[in-house]
C-alpha cells in the first residue's frame, strides 16, 4: 500500500481482510489438512481421511470466524504493522535530509512537524488506550501526514542540490563580459541564451523551494488548529471527523507536491 496517504475505511478493510485470511490458525490446518487428506484417500485410509478432513474443516471453520467475528483485531494488527513501516520511513527520512539540507527554513519546520507530531501523540494518550484501533487509525494518519510534508522537504532538498550547480556569480561575469562588446559572433549570441537559461532554471528552483515551504508553513497551521479541537475521541464521530482533517490535508499536500515537479 502507499506510505503517502490516509488509510481509508476501504484499504484498512481490504488490508485487515487480507491478515485474516493469511492468520496461522486457519492456515495451517486448512493446508495441513487438506495436503495429507489427499494421501490418505489413495491409500483408502478412511479413518485418518476423515481426521484430516477434520483438520481442515477446523481451519476453514476458523477462517470464517476470523472474518466474521475478528475484524477489529484484524483492523488493529493492520494498522500497527502499517505504523511501524511508516515511522521507520519517517524516522530515516529526516536523517538523510538534516544531514545534507542547507535551507535553515526547511530544518525549522521539521523540527516543528516532529514537535506536532509529540504533541498529537501526547494528547491521544491522554485520551485512547494506545493498544485501541483508534489510537492506530489517528496516530498512523498523523505519521503519515508528516511523512507527505517530508518528501516535499525531500524536493526542496534536490533543488537546493540543483541550484549550487548553477554558479550564478560566474554566469554573472559571464554575461557582463558579452555584453559590453558591440559585435557578437554568433557562438557568443549562443552562448549567452545557455547563460540566461541557467538563471531561469535556478530562479525556477528557488521559486519552487519557496512554495513548498509556504505551503508547509500552512499544513503546519492546519495541524495546530486540528491540535486545539482534539476532544472526546473516545467518540466514534470525533475521531472520524479528526481522521478526516487530516485525509483533507494529506490529499491537498499530494495534490500540491504534483505541482512542484
Amino acid at each position: 500500500m502507499k506510505t503517502n496517504e490516509i488509510v481509508s475505511d476501504t484499504k484498512l478493510k481490504k488490508g485487515s481482510r487480507e491478515l485474516a485470511l493469511q492468520s496461522y490458525i486457519s492456515l495451517i490446518p486448512l493446508a495441513g489438512g487438506l495436503s495429507v487428506s489427499g494421501i490418505f484417500f489413495v491409500l483408502e485410509m478412511f479413518t485418518p481421511l476423515y481426521m484430516s478432513l477434520g483438520v481442515a474443516g477446523f481451519g476453514i471453520a476458523a477462517m470464517i470466524g476470523n472474518l466474521s467475528f475478528r475484524q477489529e483485531h484484524f483492523k488493529n494488527e493492520f494498522m500497527k504493522v502499517f505504523n511501524v513501516k511508516i515511522q521507520i520511513e519517517n524516522k530515516k527520512k529526516i536523517e538523510n535530509i538534516k544531514k545534507t539540507l542547507n535551507n535553515q527554513k526547511a530544518v525549522k519546520q521539521i523540527e516543528l512537524f516532529e514537535q506536532k507530531h509529540d504533541r498529537f501523540e501526547e494528547v491521544l494518550n491522554n485520551q485512547l488506550n494506545s493498544t485501541s484501533l483508534a489510537y492506530q487509525r489517528l496516530i498512523g494518519g498523523f505519521d503519515q501526514l508528516n511523512l507527505i510534508a517530508l518528501n516535499n522537504i525531500e524536493k526542496v532538498l534536490n533543488y537546493e542540490s540543483n541550484m549550487v550547480n548553477i554558479d550564478l556569480n560566474y554566469i554573472t561575469k559571464e554575461l557582463e563580459t558579452l555584453n559590453k562588446k558591440e559585435v557578437l559572433t554568433d557562438y557568443e549570441e549562443s552562448e549567452i541564451k545557455s547563460l540566461e537559461t541557467r538563471i531561469s532554471l535556478r530562479a525556477e528552483y528557488e521559486e519552487k523551494i519557496n512554495r513548498i515551504l509556504s505551503d508547509n508553513e500552512r499544513a503546519l497551521t492546519k495541524m495546530d488548529i486540528t491540535l486545539a479541537n482534539l476532544t472526546e475521541l473516545r467518540k466514534p464521530e470525533n475521531m472520524k471527523h479528526v481522521l478526516q482533517e487530516l485525509q483533507d490535508l494529506s490529499e491537498v499536500l499530494n495534490k500540491k507536491a504534483g505541482s512542484y515537479n
